[in-house]
């Protein structure tokens, strides 16, 4: 009987390392366009690598270039940044 015990416990043993080698080297895959975002703002790390390459520009946008660029040319006056009396009296008081 302690034979068949030691047995187990060894087994357990085992299982426990491997489970934890399995752990350790596992690395994970990150998209080459999405390693630079935190340092270098979503915006302007994504959005050049996704122009040059038309497949990942449509995969996020679920559009193509074509019609993205139609789209903000039409929306462009609407969201635009504007100068309003609040920004304006806020650069005055700062002298």
């Amino acid at each position: 009987m302690a034979s068949d015990e030691e047995t187990l416990l060894l087994l357990l043993l085992r299982r426990r390392r491997r489970q934890k080698r399995r752990r350790q080297t596992r690395s994970l895959w990150v998209e080459e366009i999405l390693m630079y975002r935190e340092q270098d703002g979503n915006f302007f790390t994504l959005y050049p690598s996704l122009r040059r390459n038309e497949n990942k520009f449509f995969n996020y946008f679920r559009m193509s270039t074509a019609p993205f660029d139609e789209l903000t040319t039409i929306l462009k006056a609407s969201i635009s940044r504007r100068d309003t009396v609040i920004r304006t009296l806020g650069l005055f008081a700062l002298d």
